[in-house]
């Protein structure tokens, strides 16, 4: 399952169309659907998270290369950098996820 196909199948559990979740999040219309890859960048993937109120993990944790699973493409030790994150409080989340932010920014993007 993709990133798409998650976020689909949470606004479509939770009767919120993909239009309204793209305007309420700032999105151009269609954007979602023109996802080549299904895979959100990180700030959007963020934005649509709390947009949702669910954990930005539920979202990034699928990205299509294990296509008909459910089980989320990611290692052992991004599981247990996952599992903390998730067990810190509001505001050291916050933190990290700033501090993630302004890495990715400095260092490019990496491919």
């Amino acid at each position: 399952m993709t990133q798409v196909e998650k976020v689909k199948q949470i606004c479509k559990s939770r009767k919120i169309s993909i239009h309204k979740l793209e305007m309420d999040c700032g999105f151009a219309n269609g954007y979602i659907s023109q996802l080549k890859k299904g895979v959100f960048p990180t700030e959007r993937a963020m934005l649509i998270a709390q947009y949702l109120g669910i954990p930005l993990d539920e979202i990034m944790l699928f990205d299509g290369t294990n296509a008909g699973s459910e089980e989320p493409a990611i290692t052992p030790e991004e599981r247990e950098y996952l599992d903390l994150l998730r067990s810190a409080e509001p505001e050291a989340r916050q933190f990290v996820l700033s501090v993630l932010k302004r890495s990715a920014q400095v260092s490019g993007p990496q491919e």
